[in-house]
């Protein structure tokens, strides 16, 4: 029988690069596939615009399995999640640059639509003001406003990738490892603890990786933040400093102080899932004896265990959610307060640059460094429960199982 072959039309370089630029603004691609095809309604897959190769969760999870392989012949120890890193290095590089020019690029254009504003007041009240030097900021904002955009598209872009990515590869390297355990190793693994890690653990780290740059490019943030506004207000930026600090220092300690919390939910849920699970499987017996009101108040207990568990990370997180999100306006506000009552004069571009570059700061430096030490906390605890796994015993290899002789047995008795 003779090959079926399918034919793929290879894109044009004015169509590979008029689909990027697609990408970034999250334009309908396929109507613009339409409209550049020379046959209208012929749309190939090579046309839908794919800026990063398609992710590859083979070599990742050989990668980690060579990493591996390299730690266990040599003394020096190293965390499953260190071995992940080292995979995913060149994909967090990329992110941290792109995260450090994307802020930058919004305080630009926070500085451009600050002069702007501070021009149109001026022209509003009949004062004269600088037409060419209002025409290279408007300018300027239109180029900067581009740039945020296309970068922010390319931050969710390398977070999702980054998040599913790392999902995936620590997946299918556990479903390896999984299969490689030996039957005497089998009773050192707890179900339930498996079925919670692919279920509930691998799951929160899609969104999580985006948050890291983020967080560990937050003292520049904050170092560019009080510079700019330190030009603006002066000493009483200082307020503003004090304030951000000080809802970073409280959402790095209430990170820390959900860790517990969140270890003894993951204990919880690991018993309920197990006992769940066995309860399924001798459903039969179970029936047999009558046995399903007092295995069901079992259950029942661990449920309530884990909602009260739940509530309570659930308090913590909305306590740090109100201080990432109010701090910035407070800032603000006690920074002006201040600064008018010591004699100081506010003008548009003041207030609105000063306003903007707090909101910076609220997303970029406290929401992102709270939500990046959430990742980590749970990241490490993930770390932890892989750890448990991998060391099971593997099942034994080939030249081990050909040199192992049955104790009490010799070669003439065999």
């Amino acid at each position: 029988m003779g090959e079926i072959r399918v034919h793929h039309a290879s894109p044009s370089k004015f169509q590979k690069i008029t689909s990027k630029l697609v990408y970034f603004f999250f334009v309908d691609t396929f109507w613009l596939a339409r409209f550049i095809n020379k046959k209208p309604g012929q749309i190939n897959y090579d046309e839908v615009p794919l800026p990063y190769e398609p992710f590859n969760v083979e070599s990742k999870v050989h990668e980690i399995s060579q990493q591996r392989q390299m730690i266990a012949d040599s003394p020096k120890k190293e965390s499953f999640l260190r071995t992940c890193i080292k995979a995913y290095k060149l994909d967090f590089i990329a992110s941290i640059v792109n995260v450090f020019v994307l802020v930058n690029c919004h305080i630009l254009c926070s500085i451009c639509l600050g002069k702007i504003m501070n021009a149109v007041t001026d022209i509003t009240l009949g004062i004269e003001t600088d037409k060419e030097s209002t025409l290279m900021y408007a300018v300027g904002f239109g180029i900067f406003f581009l740039c945020k955009n296309m970068l922010e598209n390319w931050w969710a872009h390398f977070s999702f990738l980054m998040g599913a990515g790392l999902r995936l590869s620590i997946t299918g390297f556990m479903y390896e490892k999984l299969n490689k355990v030996a039957l005497s190793s089998l009773q050192e693994i707890n179900i339930g603890k498996v079925i919670n890690l692919f279920a509930n653990d691998v799951n929160d780290l899609d969104g999580g990786p985006g948050f890291v740059p983020p967080m560990l490019l937050a003292p520049y943030n904050v170092l560019l933040c009080s510079y700019l506004l330190w030009s603006y207000f002066g000493v009483f930026s200082l307020i503003s400093l004090a304030i951000l600090l000080g809802s970073l220092f409280v959402g790095t300690y209430l990170s820390n102080l959900s860790e517990q919390p969140r270890k003894e939910k993951n204990l919880v849920t690991d018993q309920r899932i197990k006992y769940t699970t066995e309860f399924i499987e001798n459903i039969r017996l179970i029936k047999l004896y009558a046995w399903e009101k007092p295995l069901r108040a079992i259950i029942t207990n661990l449920r309530d265990k884990e909602v009260v568990l739940l509530k309570k990370l659930g308090d913590i997180d909305s306590i740090a959610r109100v201080f990432s999100e109010s701090a910035s306006y407070i800032a603000i506000l006690i920074m002006s307060i201040a600064y008018v009552y010591s004699g100081g004069v506010l003008t548009p571009e003041k207030i609105y640059t000063s306003f903007m570059i707090l909101a910076i700061a609220r997303f970029w430096i406290i929401f992102c460094f709270h939500m990046g030490r959430m990742f980590v906390v749970g990241t490490r605890l993930t770390n932890q429960r892989v750890e448990d796994i991998l060391a099971v015993k593997d099942v034994t290899g080939i030249k081990q199982s050909q040199n192992y002789q049955v104790p009490g047995v010799g070669e003439q008795s065999i």
